[in-house]
């Protein structure tokens, strides 16, 4: 009997190695990433993003090296505290996905209009 893959599948992978973009429901806009190696790489903490002006608790310290955030409007504040007070040890800037000079220990994130 032979097995094939789905239409789906195949379209996927064709669109994906033309270079083309997935479809806007694929990509995840809701959720900062917080990574534990360089290039948004190892494992990762998920952050929903709230409105802006909000402080949001991690709810796994995060060790991070890198982030994601998808946000087109909002920046991330990064805190050691678990109440985003003080300075922030980093900021991840809208629609950025820097890497950090070292680990941060993150605690708590503020989302803040730009």
């Amino acid at each position: 009997m032979r097995s094939t893959l789905p239409l789906a599948v195949l379209a996927l992978a064709a669109a994906t190695f033309a270079g083309a973009t997935l479809p806007a429901a694929a990509a995840d806009e809701t959720n900062l990433y917080l990574y534990s190696d360089y290039n948004q790489l190892g494992d990762s903490v998920l952050i929903p993003i709230p409105d802006s002006g909000r402080c949001v608790q991690v709810s796994e310290i995060s060790n991070s090296l890198s982030a994601r955030n998808p946000s087109a409007e909002l920046d991330a504040y990064l805190y050691i505290n678990d109440n985003c007070t003080g300075n922030p040890v980093q900021t991840v800037p809208a629609s950025s996905s820097p890497n950090f000079n070292h680990t941060h220990r993150v605690a708590s994130v503020l989302f803040s209009r730009h």
